[in-house]
């Protein structure tokens, strides 16, 4: 071999050698799919936690159809996305669940008929019944639900010197094995220890006289993007409603036991890639240990966090 095809061949190892180095640091991307940034391990939402006294008169007092969930206390559509719920002036006792073709316990208003008590699920399509849908079993005549007019029931969800107390309260939703997000107040560290979702023990009126602070409200609004598939779970024993939006996904309200209720977001008219907030209202209103889990897959982002200007200092 001349020494010319030596150099030649020399030349073209070095290129190859180099082109070699390149990719090791610099690897191509043309044709990859870029993975997804990961979910992230906890999303902290920020409420308002509100503290009333045991004299209130929509708190300790028993429905005149006796204890129980009940539907229909506040309407299945807000004035504007974020606003307050109000009270309707009152409700129907749930005497069956309404499930989806899951077996999952559901709002009764998605599960209606046109003829619904209470209305059917909204005022297009999207929001009505689906196969596989039970209907709940309501009981045809309204009650007065322990609230004793709109006027108190704003007081569950505002500030009012004299009346209430509030205060800011994380919520963190831990990122769990399936890739769901789970807030429970057996499990977080906070609360674990006290036997039940106690956010103001000893705090703002106190626990007057009693082992726990058990009369309090509880508030947040997050917003997130809307993709197919998202979900939102509720269990517990407090009133609670839940809206998507200005429609109502999450409705369980009354002085009741431990229920679970779902929404499936893909229920309620939503567009793909569009933002909304997620409103979400829970009172405590009665003496039982107070149990709060939520479970979502939402990535929840920014929190519409109100000035706490009744707090105790």
């Amino acid at each position: 071999m001349n020494s010319r095809n030596k150099a030649a061949i020399f030349f073209v190892a070095v290129i190859i050698g180099a082109g070699i180095g390149m990719a090791m640091f610099f690897p191509a991307t043309r044709g990859q799919t870029i993975a997804a940034e990961p979910m992230r391990p906890t999303i902290h939402v920020t409420g308002i936690v509100r503290d009333f006294h045991a004299a209130h008169p929509d708190f300790d007092v028993v429905p005149a159809a006796g204890a129980g969930h009940y539907a229909g206390m506040v309407p299945l559509r807000l004035e504007a996305p974020g606003a307050d719920p109000t009270f309707t002036g009152g409700g129907h006792k749930v005497l069956t669940s309404a499930t989806d073709a899951q077996g999952r316990t559901i709002a009764p208003h998605l599960a209606a008929g046109a003829t619904s008590t209470i209305g059917a699920g909204g005022d297009d399509a999207c929001t009505g019944r689906r196969a596989g849908d039970h209907t709940a079993t309501l009981d045809p005549n309204p009650s007065p639900v322990a609230v004793t007019s709109p006027g108190s029931f704003d007081e569950w969800l505002n500030d009012v010197p004299g009346t209430n107390l509030s205060a800011a309260l994380d919520i963190p939703l831990v990122q769990q094995a399936g890739g769901t997000f789970v807030f429970d107040n057996d499990i977080d560290p906070r609360f674990a220890d006290l036997g039940g979702f106690y956010p103001i023990d000893d705090q703002l009126f106190g626990n007057e006289g009693n082992p726990h602070n058990l009369h309090f409200t509880l508030h947040f609004s997050a917003r997130f993007t809307y993709q197919q598939g998202q979900f939102l779970t509720y269990v517990g024993n407090s009133d609670v409603w839940a809206y998507v939006g200005d429609r109502l996904g999450i409705d369980a309200g009354g002085i009741h036991g431990s229920l679970d209720q779902r929404i499936d977001l893909d229920r309620l008219c939503l567009q793909p890639g569009a933002q909304y907030w997620l409103s979400f209202s829970l009172a405590h209103r009665d003496s039982p240990v107070p149990q709060l889990r939520i479970e979502t897959n939402i990535e929840f982002g920014a929190t519409n966090l109100a000035s706490v200007t009744n707090k105790d200092d």
